[in-house]
């Protein structure tokens, strides 16, 4: 698929997510959806082993090759290291048919890349001591098997794929799929795309069926496996080994058997009867250990039970139109609740006997049962950590205006993904309350793709994604690596025995310099611009005001203008080549306020991203030694600071289209919800008791730090190469740089969007040589 192109993926397991990835590296505009949580079908049901070998089966193995070596590279892209330990595979040949059939099959299998041998009985048993006299003819062994852990995979690519702009959509069944008309049906709506992808499991045979495509895929079946009393003292580790005959697969796992042979069928007990026996003949010293249940899980199959993938081909994709449709009025009908309900305000479990005006511990103030958010406070997580144990959505106000507050992980996911909550404006029903000029009003009142929704988000959502493609942003890393390099330059010639603000001198300029020269600002017009985004950045002593937001705009104006008769290799060209090819596409004030957001958002953001990670890493020696050494990457920081202490605090809005019932609390049609960002990355219901806690050894997890769904940060791939680069460089350059003030002393933005400090004085000490 091409660049632009979009394809929805069916599935969201390992397979489904990889798929995701992959395409949407390759700048293919992905949506994927997933019944019920990431990870929780047939990837959950699995041994957790990774092997390139399947007996008989070369195109499996043909696709197993390849599997392995993209996970295998997988590190080096998004940077995210996939859990593989090395094991080794063995298969047992009992019977000489079985060793004929092997060897007749080996020129196929190492035409297919597989590493895998004859070797005799003797050397089975070495390498698998459990086996005892079994009478064997010979065996197969293979190095390259790998226990694995399917969880982390499923959550590194999900975590991958998201950083390459695909939008992840969990609790969304497909509920219909109509080739004709081309077009995705869920319970959410309908989508269209170039092409779909099932990667269902269990739910495939049925999916393809409603879609009318023929593949030999029967109904779900049920696997189970088994694991064994804990095992001797002293029991060696062992390679994943199969019983070719029996097909009893088994590998230590936690000092047990993990045990897997064929399906359980609808008489279970006789199956364990025969795993039982099959067990005790092929390993004599596990004889009478008892077999208890370690997964059960369904699975697809086809008729012969082997994957149908290189069997027959399916489709290459199911040809769509381009759009997203709306869900139809009949189904929102179905969803409206019958008369007005009252709305319960749920009253603040710490704050009952506080009384009116009085502030907080934190300095958050409440008047009666509504708290009052501070864009200043300097306990941001302490003010986050108060608002989850009063609910899932608080009422506050936000500079003067009353709105709900979602304060939790899955509170915002809903908020974020729910068919009945919006971003366009005309929904609010108490919007004339808003003060103009706030920060609130600024971001609400914007005509770009950021309040649009459904058919218009995408049509202006669409023509960007090639901008911010993997592929584009690998072209732009030696870019950002020669501005970070000028930058450390520069910091070299500062006083190394004397305070150094990061912020304005590193984390600040780099950000602005690329989306600079990625959307096309003219060189004698950056001192201005810059000067007037020093402000916005919070950066250097000019304050932000409506009136210096109205002089950017006009300044911005002025460019685009000047810029339609000098074309570049930028994306303002991008733009007008699209408007002046489908004017219909991209209006002349859509095109405007596009390229404002993209230069606003495209770097603010990932100033504070840089500065709170600097800050971490520095109050954190320990983990920073975890960076230099190699044990952990660059971007596990990056990824760290982002849950640990989002650059965003606090988005408006979403507005309820009708009345609608969220984690318990009713919502009025018309009322806002402000998402908490900042407070979903430290909820303990989602990321453990430790939560607070910045470890970037913690696996890969799902943030919430670029939104989610379909207005998913465009920016998030570039954010985070920034990220990455800036701290590898920075860190690298300077390896006695500490802290010039704690970071807990250091004032923090006066907004209720960013999060982070104004300033990030640091003492370099000398440039390493």
């Amino acid at each position: 698929m091409s660049a632009g192109s979009r394809a929805v993926v069916i599935g969201g397991g390992v397979i489904g997510l990889s798929a995701a990835y992959h395409l949407a590296e390759a700048g293919v505009e992905v949506t994927l959806l997933e019944r019920g949580a990431l990870g929780s079908g047939a990837s959950r049901a699995t041994a957790d082993v990774v092997r390139s070998y399947f007996a008989g089966n070369p195109v499996s193995s043909a696709l197993a090759v390849r599997s392995l070596a993209a996970y295998h590279a997988f590190p080096e892209r998004p940077g995210i290291e996939l859990p593989l330990r090395q094991v080794g595979y063995l298969v047992l040949f009992t019977q000489p048919e079985q060793v004929a059939a092997f060897e007749a099959d080996l020129p196929a299998q190492q035409a297919a890349g597989v590493n895998v041998g004859l070797i005799s009985a003797d050397e089975a048993r070495q390498r698998n001591p459990l086996i005892g006299d079994l009478p064997l003819q010979a065996a197969a062994y293979s190095p390259d098997a790998f226990i694995s852990d399917t969880t982390a995979i499923v959550n590194a690519y999900a975590v991958a794929a998201e950083k390459a702009g695909a939008t992840l959509r969990t609790g969304c069944p497909v509920t219909a799929i109509d080739i004709e008309a081309g077009r995705v049906q869920t319970a959410e709506g309908e989508i269209s795309a170039d092409a779909v992808v099932c990667a269902a499991g269990a739910w495939s045979a049925a999916l393809v069926r409603c879609a009318g495509v023929d593949l030999p895929l029967t109904e779900p079946i049920e696997q189970e496996l088994l694991t064994t009393d804990p095992l001797p003292p002293g029991t060696p580790d062992i390679p994943v080994t199969l019983h070719a005959a029996s097909g009893l697969l088994v590998r230590v796992r936690e000092g047990r058997l993990l045990i897997g042979m064929g399906y359980p069928g609808s008489d279970r007990e006789s199956w364990r009867r025969d795993v039982a026996a099959r067990l005790a003949e092929t390993y004599p010293s596990l004889a009478g250990l008892a077999l208890h249940t370690a997964v059960t899980g369904l699975r697809d199959a086809s008729p012969d039970k082997t994957a149908f993938i290189g069997h027959q081909p399916g489709p290459a994709g199911l040809p769509v139109r381009h759009r997203l449709l709306r869900p139809r009025p009949v189904q929102r009908a179905r969803r409206r609740r019958a008369g007005p309900r009252p709305l319960p305000r749920p009253r603040p479990r710490y704050g009952r006997h506080r009384a009116r005006g009085e502030p907080t511990t934190n300095g958050m103030t409440m008047t009666d049962d509504r708290f009052i958010l501070d864009p200043a406070t300097r306990d941001i997580h302490g003010d986050n950590e108060r608002l989850r144990a009063a609910g899932p959505l608080v009422p506050v106000t936000a500079e003067g205006v009353p709105v709900w507050a979602a304060t939790r992980y899955a509170t915002v996911m809903t908020v974020l993904t729910h068919p009945d909550m919006s971003r366009e404006l005309r929904h609010w029903s108490g919007r004339d309350a808003l003060k103009p000029g706030t920060a609130i009003d600024r971001i609400v009142t914007d005509t770009s793709m950021l309040n649009a929704e459904g058919e218009r988000h995408r049509r202006l959502r669409m023509p960007l994604t090639a901008a911010f493609s993997q592929r584009r942003l690998n072209a732009l890393r030696p870019r950002i690596e020669e501005l970070t390099g000028r930058l450390i330059d520069h910091l070299a010639e500062q006083p190394p025995d004397e305070p150094v603000d990061l912020r304005a001198e590193f984390a600040y300029p780099l950000p602005r310099e690329v989306i600079s020269e990625l959307i096309g600002i003219p060189p004698e017009h950056q001192d201005e611009l810059h000067r007037l985004t020093d402000a916005v950045a919070q950066v250097g002593d000019l304050e932000d005001s409506p009136g210096l937001r109205k002089e950017l705009r006009e300044l911005l104006d002025q460019i685009i203008d000047e810029r339609r008769g000098t074309p570049g290799e930028d994306l303002i060209t991008d733009l007008f080549r699209l408007h002046e090819k489908d004017g219909g596409r991209l209006s002349e004030d859509e095109l405007f306020a596009t390229i404002e957001l993209l230069f606003i958002a495209g770097h603010v953001t990932t100033v504070n991203l840089i500065t709170n990670a600097i800050g971490a890493l520095l109050t954190r020696p320990g983990q920073l030694d975890l960076l230099r050494s190699g044990q952990c990457p660059y971007s596990a920081a990056v990824e760290e600071t982002l849950r640990w202490d989002s650059p965003i605090a606090y988005f408006p809005m979403r507005y309820a289209v009708q009345d609608v019932e969220i984690d318990g609390v009713r919502l009025r049609a018309g009322e806002p919800v402000l998402a908490c960002f900042a407070s979903t990355g430290r909820d303990p219901d989602q990321f453990g008791p430790d939560a607070g806690t910045f470890d970037i050894t913690r696996p890969p997890a799902q943030h919430l730090a670029f939104g989610h769904g379909p207005h998913f940060c465009l920016g998030a791939p570039l954010a985070r190469l920034e990220g990455e680069i800036a701290l590898r460089a920075l860190f690298s350059a300077f390896p006695g740089m500490r802290l010039a003030r704690p970071v807990e002393e250091l004032p923090p933005l006066d907004t209720l969007l960013g999060n982070s400090t104004r300033a990030m004085p640091v003492l370099l000490g000398p440039r390493a040589t």
